[in-house]
């Protein structure tokens, strides 16, 4: 049922180690990350999240926040399952590790911020995790 993945890491090796450790076939977040930028937002919402795995058929959205994988169902956004990651690594792109570049507001868009702040406050909040 959940073997459709989309997964949001703050680094290549939270990438690397949830990729290796998982039998699930996740959908590259490059996918997602262009999902983004053609649609000017740096900053992905529930919404962004919900509409992309619904056209793109996922079911479970991995996101790594500090040393914690967060299992959510794709279609309610609940939290179905986390594991204790060992990164030593503690680098963080923002959005989430991507090789696409530039992804920004739209000239006209003066709503929402242009960066994400604080990668691991910022999808704490999305997933509801204090």
């Amino acid at each position: 049922m959940y073997n459709v993945s989309l997964l949001i890491t703050p680094n290549y090796e939270s990438y690397l180690v949830i990729k290796q450790n998982n039998k699930n076939n996740f959908i590259d977040s490059e996918l997602f990350a262009g999902y983004l930028k053609i649609n000017n937002n740096p900053t992905p919402t529930k919404e962004d999240f919900t509409k992309f795995t619904l056209q793109n058929n996922i079911s479970t959205i991995y996101i790594v926040i500090q040393n914690k994988v967060y299992i959510l169902d794709a279609l309610t956004f609940k939290i179905i399952d986390t594991h204790i990651l060992d990164i030593k690594d503690k680098k963080i792109q923002v959005p989430f590790y991507t090789k696409v570049q530039d992804i920004s507001k739209g000239i006209f868009n003066f709503t929402g911020d242009n960066k994400i702040k604080n990668y691991n406050k910022y999808y704490k909040q999305l997933i509801g995790v204090k």
